[in-house]
């Protein structure tokens, strides 16, 4: 079984030991979007009877089982901050320069992960 918890402390690692380094820096980006995603989408399938479509893109899927499954909870932001941490992802994953500095696509990726793992930890005990 995937250990996405461990990913999560891959991209922590990474951002706190990389010295600027771009490719440590984009792969810790990376690395919490995946861990966020994962944990989510394997809580959503053992507690909500998510069943992954293997035509249709997951990430797509995941989002929109996680906003119905939130709605009017705690909980009720986590699909903007998933889809904005993807966001953030896609640009470390496959832009050659960014919109923002790198630097600044790190910091706010690096907040917006350590929240969002927080809150996807308590979504993870919490059941329909």
């Amino acid at each position: 079984m995937a250990d996405w918890h461990g990913y999560f402390n891959l991209s922590t690692y990474l951002f706190e030991n990389s010295d600027g380094a771009e490719g440590w820096t984009r792969s810790g980006v990376s690395r919490s979007y995946y861990a966020c995603l994962n944990l989510i989408r394997k809580h959503l399938e053992d507690n909500y009877g998510l069943v992954l479509n293997k035509e249709r893109s997951t990430h797509v899927q995941v989002k929109k089982a996680l906003e119905d499954a939130v709605v009017d909870t705690e909980f009720s932001d986590m699909p903007n901050m998933l889809r904005t941490l993807k966001e953030y992802r896609v640009s470390c994953d496959y832009h050659d320069s960014l919109g923002m500095t790198l630097a600044a696509i790190v910091n706010k990726s690096d907040i917006l992960s350590s929240e969002l793992y927080a809150l996807t930890q308590k979504f993870l005990e919490f059941k329909r």
